[in-house]
């Protein structure tokens, strides 16, 4: 059986062993020479554009060095010490680094969320990475003079603002002006955040930071008293978010809601201030445009995502939204050899028309993804008298979701 973190999630895992840097630590690295208080948004994608092709060649030099050294096994997690791992790329970008120290350890964490009630602590035991978040990040310990790649991704973000286009929706409202688009959110709430012990085993502990409100409108939705209230939650500072983030003991930083489309902005300037050694992770319903999947890459380490339904009849009936299955099926593929991870939540009555297309799709188009098939529906929010999610998924019809994303060959988390 085919190791997940060797074949699939190979940027990641290094990150957790110590032997690679989060990419936004790497894009504070890359300098760009423009004004960026006064060029255009159009010089700035410009700019943008040219400065993450900098960023991918560096990337490519380092992952080629990694793969001659580690007998052809790129981003090998076991091979190869932190100095030597980033060489390429500290050669190239004329600087020197090392990497926290990074143990296997088993832990027993503790944590309880500011925003929520005691009750909400989570206690774990179990085998984990434990990288140090106060340790000084690889990638960061020699700043450069002027803007960096990192800079102008924060400008960029301010400048969608007033006009906003993050998500598909394209609502072209100015929310620095206090304009409201369909998803609500004016300014970046959070509902919530707290160490998380309910991903996946390789995502937890996971520093999970919920936003209010979502560029959808799920009528199943299982968070909907976050997701529909984008004024519920609290306004966090940016210097106090990057302090929270360095309180939090975990192994990433991951980005959810409600959904964090909205809120991208808010997370770039959040990183621009941050230097924690910590992958982070983007969790979203992927319903958002080319330039916002552009701000993001760069940035964000592991791509955890959710493909909901198989055709665009379902995504506006369900959602509420045009073009579904172009939109994110487009995103998916945009992510071509990044690290992700692919959510399917089976609905009932929908493996025909959304389930068996969705995991064909990905068998198709990103064999390379990880893919997590999820029975955990169960009818929420307006969902209950709905004529077919009215009820919870059989055990057939999940049986059968699993039987066909085997049978296709798809790396699994099930």
């Amino acid at each position: 059986m085919v190791s997940l973190k060797e074949d699939s999630l190979p940027h990641y895992f290094s990150i957790l062993q110590g032997t690679a840097s989060p990419y936004y630590l790497l894009s504070k690295r890359i300098p760009v020479e423009i004004d960026l208080s006064s060029s255009s948004v159009h010089e700035l994608r410009e700019a943008h554009s040219n400065a993450m092709q900098t960023f991918l060649d560096l990337i490519g030099a380092y992952e080629q060095n990694d793969h001659d050294m580690n007998g052809g096994r790129s981003f090998s997690t076991t091979s190869s010490s932190p100095s030597t791992d980033n060489a390429a790329f500290s050669s190239a970008t004329s600087s020197s680094s090392t990497s926290p120290p990074t143990t296997t350890t088993t832990t027993t964490t503790t944590t309880t969320s500011p925003f929520s009630s005691p009750n909400s602590s989570t206690t774990s035991s179990s085998p984990t990475f434990s990288p140090s978040p106060t340790s000084p990040p690889l990638a960061s310990q020699e700043r450069i003079i002027g803007n960096s790649l990192m800079d102008l991704k924060v400008e960029l973000g301010k400048r969608m603002l007033e006009n906003c286009t993050l998500c598909e929706r394209k609502c072209g409202v100015n929310r620095l002006q206090g304009e409201k688009g369909v998803c609500g959110v004016l300014n970046a709430r959070i509902s919530s955040e707290f160490v998380h012990m309910g991903e996946v085993p390789y995502l937890i502990p996971s520093h999970t930071i919920f936003f209010a409100g979502c560029n959808l409108g799920c009528i199943f939705c299982q968070n909907w008293d976050i997701s529909r209230d984008p004024s519920g939650g609290a306004l966090i500072p940016i210097p106090e978010m990057v302090r929270v983030l360095g309180r939090r003991h975990a192994l990433n930083t991951n980005w959810v809601g409600g959904d964090p489309i909205p809120n991208l902005p808010y997370i770039l300037e959040v990183l621009g201030e941050s230097d924690i050694h910590r992958a982070q992770v983007w969790n979203s319903n992927m319903y958002l445009t080319r330039e916002a999947m552009r701000l993001s890459e760069g940035v964000m380490d592991l791509y955890l995502t959710d493909f909901k339904y198989g055709n665009n009849g379902c995504g506006e009936e369900l959602s509420g939204v045009k073009h579904y299955f172009d939109v994110v099926s487009r995103n998916h593929a945009m992510l071509e050899g990044k690290d992700t991870i692919i959510r399917h939540l089976v609905l009932p009555g929908h493996l025909d028309c959304c389930t068996k297309p969705i995991l064909t799709w990905i068998n198709e188009h990103r064999s390379d993804a990880v893919v997590n098939v999820m029975a955990q529906y169960h009818p929420d929010h307006k969902a209950h008298n709905h004529p077919v999610l009215g009820r919870r998924l059989s055990s057939e019809e999940y049986r059968d979701a699993v039987m066909y994303a085997k049978e296709l060959g798809l790396k699994m988390t099930n």
